[in-house]
């Protein structure tokens, strides 16, 4: 099946203002929005391909091209480079294919070489840059290579910003430049020349990371309202939240920098946000990077009342450790912790009432190491189900609690699977789990598992009795999931 993630993604790209040039590439457009499969796709990339001579129709088609077959892809245009060696497109559409970041930087020199005013020649080696050393993920191998070349790469980089002025691409490439030598001035000076929102957002992290390591929040007051212009002009963003988007980020910020007496400037200009769940960490941070002990216990007396936080929050929080020697502290954690234990009836009761029974649909999926795992040879176990993808962030969360989860009794002989549904990037998600030492076992999962499961949403967890029947399910993040499986599996083995 052609994979809806990856459609979606082919049409964020495709639906660029910019990126068709004539009328047979917005038809193109218009039929790739009707496909479903792989064979599908690849049947109008053939349909089409005869038909366009554009160089921005041309990209636009091997961005659905790549995505279905990139080695197909990649042949193709190689031929046509070499068919043709003196065309700058031709060697531009070849090398944007190549997945090798030191053959792309390699190219792009003789693509700058050959044709100084070749604007693409520059591009690939602002993206190859990007991915292969500026990337805080990138191979450190392929990174020592690379940046033993950067003092002569330099000068193309600076080039290409000299030839077009203010164009976004090369801002950002300079920034990244400044930003990995720890040059913060210059780095500031040409991220905040960028004007493109889209640029921005998708090198958020290293921008905000700038801003934490050199602490120019000037830089942070100009750039995020970009950000969010766009997100509002691209309906991510709802008008009416973009302050609260904004404060949101400013906060964090001020977090991330340590400017703790900003912080609470922040909320004495504005109590209306202290009641404010949105804001409720930052604001208890504040009230304890400012040793304000008394308000920050007066809010949690009061959040604790309106059933705002429980218990867990009291125990778990290891932010709050600095109020643990306060008698109010003492006294409210004594008095919620009672509380707690005498519900605990209560919550087993809710969390096992919607019992289910029945039989679970059956799967077959590869592991990490591609050994096939199925369901139907696990009768006679429990088993744990949890549906994520690395863009959730419900999962992301989710996945620790479960983690840790799995030293409890309660887990003893329980499979535990972390199911990667709907992922953008697997192998990725297979990198996520090994950096994170998560200990469930990682299978890569299909799309046809979530109609068969009926969940729409993710992280979606259930479990399987031993009979093979499905039995209890939840979708969503909890910070109490730990007592809920508990609760779950000493059900079933009453």
């Amino acid at each position: 099946m052609f994979p809806k993630n990856i459609l979606c993604f082919c049409l964020v790209v495709l639906l660029s203002a910019s990126l068709f040039a004539t009328a047979v590439g917005d038809e193109f457009m218009a039929a790739i929005q009707q496909v479903n499969t792989d064979a599908e796709a690849m049947t109008k990339v053939r349909e089409y391909l005869p038909r366009m001579t554009d160089l921005q129709d041309l990209r636009g088609l091997q961005n659905v091209w790549m995505r279905v077959d990139n080695a197909a892809c990649t042949a193709y245009f190689e031929n046509l480079h070499r068919q043709n060696p003196q065309s700058s497109d031709y060697h531009y559409l070849w090398v944007r294919t190549l997945n090798d970041d030191y053959v792309q930087i390699t190219e792009a020199r003789a693509m700058i070489a050959a044709n100084p005013s070749f604007y693409w020649g520059y591009r690939v080696m602002y993206a190859a840059y990007l991915e292969s050393l500026f990337a805080a993920d990138a191979d450190e191998e392929l990174k020592s290579k690379i940046a033993k070349e950067l003092p002569k790469d330099r000068a193309a980089l600076h080039q290409g910003l000299d030839r077009f002025p203010g164009d976004d691409y090369a801002l950002m490439a300079l920034f990244n430049l400044y930003n990995y030598e720890k040059n913060y001035p210059e780095a500031e000076r040409y991220v905040i020349q960028v004007k493109d929102g889209n640029a921005l957002s998708a090198n958020m992290d290293s921008i905000m990371e700038f801003i934490r390591e050199s602490k120019r929040m000037a830089a942070f007051s100009l750039l995020v309202p970009r950000m969010i212009s766009t997100g509002i002009q691209k309906g991510e963003v709802e008008s009416a939240d973009s302050l609260d988007v904004y404060n949101t980020y400013y906060l964090y910020m001020l977090s991330q920098t340590e400017r703790w007496q900003d912080m609470d400037k922040f909320f004495s200009g504005n109590p209306q946000y202290k009641d404010n769940p949105r804001y409720a960490d930052a604001l208890m941070e504040a009230y304890i990077k400012n040793k304000k002990f008394e308000q920050a216990m007066d809010y949690i007396e009061a959040a604790l009342a309106r059933k705002e936080i429980s218990f867990t929050d009291l125990r778990e929080n290891i932010d709050w450790a600095e109020l643990h020697e306060n008698k109010r502290w003492k006294a409210t954690y004594a008095k919620a912790k009672a509380d707690f234990e005498s519900d605990e009836p209560a919550r087993r009761a809710k969390a096992v009432s919607k019992r289910i029974d029945k039989p679970a649909p059956l799967w077959e999926f590869p592991d990490i190491n591609g050994k096939m795992v199925k369901l139907s040879e696990l009768r006679g176990q429990l088993v744990l189900l949890d549906f994520w993808a690395t863009w959730c962030s419900p999962c992301r969360s989710t996945m620790p609690l479960l983690d840790k989860w799995m030293d409890s009794r309660a887990a003893k002989d329980v499979k535990v699977f972390s199911v990667n549904v709907w992922e953008r990037d697997p192998p990725a998600a297979v990198k996520y789990m090994q950096d994170k030492k998560f200990r469930m076992t990682y299978l890569a999962g299909d799309d046809e598992v979530s109609k068969n499961y009926k969940f729409d949403g993710i992280p979606y967890l259930c479990l399987i009795d031993a009979k093979g029947n499905l039995v209890f399910e939840h979708s969503g993040y909890s910070e109490d999931l730990a007592e809920t499986l508990s609760f779950w599996v000493e059900e079933l083995r009453k």
